[in-house]
């Protein structure tokens, strides 16, 4: 198996670097045209050595269906691999509408993929709607419990409410901020993992109720530091705010810190 990916990302303010894997290759590859997560081009060079020299079974594409990267995929596949199946992963689960020609790239793509896994029953619905009645199955984001064992607190004198994630409108720091405010006359601390454009408003909400000295601003850490934090939460908040636009496809830090022991309040 071979994995072909970007070289790195970011995506608000947040870098990620491609790493190397003990079970299988990756194979980094430049990307063009945007840095938008579904209007990018591959260079398709990769892909296509990748495809003559494995002649695979099997491609497994982590794109929308309605996404550029994906009409990049199917029409390489169909040229280089012709009849190889593709199945896709999805965690679309709004139902949109797209303008030209992405309403044709999705149409294009749901024909030609054989089969979806998903993350959320709210993306099935979401496929069905678009007239996809290929297989699909529920395949929920999996815990590397090695890296995110259950552990004892190592804060134990005073309730530790942490956030991790990006700090973004719709990641509903700004919900928390304004609870903590309404429990200023309790015994707590605040650990915020991340960063974002959200995060002078929310330091300024609470510089002005007093809480600053309260709040521990950690930014953006390697996702590997990311269980060291854990231990040190009582409760992880996972505020997300649902609109028309955004609603959480599945919260990966939410497995994370329960398999950690945290006890997590989420929407």
């Amino acid at each position: 198996m071979e994995v072909v990916t970007p070289p790195g990302w970011c995506e608000h303010g947040v870098n990620t670097e491609t790493v190397p894997d003990d079970l299988f290759s990756v194979r980094a590859t430049r990307v063009f045209l945007s840095r938008h997560i579904q209007l990018f081009a591959y260079d398709p060079r990769p892909i296509i050595d990748v495809l003559r020299r494995h002649k695979p079974h099997i491609i497994d594409m982590d794109h929308e269906p309605y996404s550029i990267p994906c009409a990049e995929i199917v029409t390489l596949r169909n040229i280089y691999a012709p009849g190889t199946p593709i199945v896709m992963q999805s965690a679309q689960n709004i139902l949109r509408k797209y303008p030209p020609p992405f309403a044709y790239l999705e149409k294009r793509a749901l024909r030609q993929i054989a089969a979806a896994y998903i993350c959320n029953q709210d993306a099935r619905k979401v496929l069905q709607a678009k007239g996809f009645r290929k297989p699909i199955r529920l395949v929920p984001f999996g815990v590397d419990l090695d890296l995110f064992p259950f552990s004892e607190r190592t804060n134990k004198d005073v309730l530790t409410i942490g956030y991790v994630g990006r700090l973004l409108p719709a990641k509903g720091i700004a919900l928390l901020a304004d609870a903590l405010v309404r429990l200023k006359d309790e015994k707590w601390q605040l650990v915020v993992v991340g960063d974002g454009v959200e995060r002078v408003s929310i330091e300024r909400k609470l510089s002005e109720a007093g809480l600053m000295k309260r709040v521990v601003f950690a930014g953006a850490v390697p996702y590997e530091s990311v269980p060291r934090y854990f231990r040190e939460m009582d409760i992880l908040v996972v505020p997300t705010i649902t609109t028309k636009k955004i609603r959480e496809q599945f919260g990966r830090v939410i497995v994370e810190a329960m398999a950690s022991g945290v006890p997590v309040i989420g929407s």
